[in-house]
């Protein structure tokens, strides 16, 4: 039986928090801030690093932060195609 590995992540446009337990211990937890300024290709590179961080621990579940509803429609929009990338 493979030892449970989750990931859970709290995404956003411009930082994603993560923190991973390996066999329900806490392991590591930190969060993913590139530097560019197009929001695309910031969630593109958070995406590559959760690849990254799933490549190295075999992650068996991911658990995500739920979408909340904003008065801004753009930011929901960009919000709920992030988490679909890095998802």
């Amino acid at each position: 039986m493979l030892e449970e590995v989750i990931l859970s992540l709290d995404v956003s446009t411009t930082c994603t928090g993560y923190a991973l337990y390996v066999g329900g211990k806490h392991k590591q937890y930190g969060y993913i801030k590139p530097k560019s300024k197009d929001w695309l290709t910031r969630v593109r590179e958070m995406a590559s690093t959760v690849a990254s961080i799933n490549s190295a621990y075999k992650v068996t579940h991911v658990v995500i932060e739920d979408t909340y509803f904003s008065k801004n429609i753009k930011t929901v929009k960009k919000l709920c195609i992030a988490q679909g990338i890095i998802l």
